[in-house]
């Protein structure tokens, strides 16, 4: 038998363990809410995730400053003829991109709900 068959076969057994895994814990979670009576719109409010209109903003920046990345990325790589820029310009900016975003939006979210 090859050995190249056991890694579709590991990644399939890898996924069922992790949905199965997930699965028994929301049950076992379900149950011990269930047990303690806890009520419906308590259950609703720990399941539901607070929606911030700001994140149009953030993946604009993101685009933004990783499409600036890109361009710098690319121009340092003809200028100097080395190979490596492009992906590290673009980490870089996407990453300071992230921050401008925090600076600007970070905590505005948080005082909606």
């Amino acid at each position: 038998m090859d050995e190249e068959i056991f890694i579709p076969i590991t990644l399939f057994i890898a996924i069922a363990a992790v949905i199965y895994f997930y699965m028994m814990t929301r049950h076992k979670e379900k149950m011990l809410l269930f047990e303690k009576d806890v009520s419906m719109e308590d259950i609703k409010k720990l399941y539901t995730k607070p929606k911030s209109g700001y994140n149009t903003a953030k993946w604009a920046l993101i685009f933004l400053f990783g499409g600036s990345g890109l361009f710098f990325g690319i121009w340092l790589n003809e200028m100097t003829g080395e190979d490596g820029y492009a992906p590290a310009a673009v980490i870089l900016f996407v990453g300071l991109g992230l921050l401008v975003w925090q600076k600007l939006y970070g905590n505005k979210g948080e005082d909606e709900s």
